[in-house]
């Protein structure tokens, strides 16, 4: 569990107070791109506690999480429990805002802790906490499997874009993606603008996640299929499908892949955003 001194410590790194505001009043907002929102308080027995209430840090298993994966399926596997908790030499690259945490996981020792900065500056309004990592390679299913904590929600409630996976096929990158708010979230479908097709998204509202919680999650996406499919399960319940048609996705096989652990970026935050992640797990057919 985060000791006083280190949530001292965030805290001040953050520059604004650490903010855990209650997300069970929520009820689903809409149905389009900009209705989002966080699921249940029960964390998966695999990775966290059976209970809503049970410290996750507390019950953590004995680390690490990636010795015993399949082998056969398992294209990438990141627990953060290397011996050297300073570096991330497993990934393609990292950006600012990125540490091992020795005082949260789901499997000990060590997690990541992803915090962007307070940023209301106009010359750099989107900053990042993340790591990537590239694979150059066909892929028709992908499997992307993790343990996910938001510990603080931005005071101005402006979106962040947590743990994103880019397909890229034809030439157009497609973004898999939560799309987080202080007071939502959804599991999107992008694609960016400026690859000569519109700007386009898919959006899958989700049930209120609390701040402060662990969550277990897989996804799956088939991206062989026209439209690809997917299925977002968390805490063991599908929350997007299972096979829900993801719209913008209609150009088939996948021949290149970035997986993301962290922030692709904040728009303009006010207090800014922390999460950690752990038991990253990428598996591909």
């Amino acid at each position: 569990m985060m000791t006083r001194a280190r949530w001292v410590a965030l805290c001040a790194l953050l520059g604004g107070g650490c903010l855990f505001p209650s997300l069970s009043s929520l009820t689903d907002g809409g149905t389009d791109a900009t209705s989002d929102v966080l699921t249940s308080d029960i964390a998966s027995p695999e990775t966290g506690p059976t209970d809503a209430s049970a410290d996750a840090d507390a019950n953590a298993p004995p680390g690490p999480f990636c010795i015993g994966q399949d082998s056969g399926t398992m294209l990438f596997c990141d627990d953060f429990d290397d011996t050297d908790a300073a570096t991330f030499a497993k990934w393609t690259s990292t950006s600012s805002g990125v540490t091992r945490d020795p005082d949260a996981s789901t499997s000990l020792p060590f997690s990541l802790l992803a915090v962007t900065p307070p940023s209301l500056d106009a010359s750099a309004p989107n900053p990042s906490a993340r790591l990537r990592k590239v694979f150059t390679k066909s892929l028709t299913h992908v499997t992307y499997t993790f343990d996910a904590r938001i510990d603080q929600l931005d005071s101005l409630g402006s979106k962040a874009f947590l743990n994103m996976v880019t397909i890229t096929s034809g030439g157009i990158d497609v973004q898999y993606r939560f799309a987080v708010t202080a007071t939502a979230l959804t599991y999107d479908v992008h694609i960016p603008s400026g690859q000569d097709v519109a700007s386009l998204t898919t959006s899958f509202l989700l049930m209120p996640w609390s701040a402060g919680a662990w969550h277990h999650v897989v996804i799956d996406i088939f991206a062989s299929t026209s439209p690809a499919t997917i299925t977002v399960a968390i805490d063991g319940t599908p929350a997007v499908g299972p096979n829900a048609p993801a719209a913008v996705a209609t150009f088939g096989t996948g021949q290149s892949m970035e997986v993301q652990a962290g922030f692709y970026y904040a728009n303009t935050p006010e207090s800014g955003w922390a999460a950690h992640v752990d038991n990253v797990l990428v598996q591909s057919q």
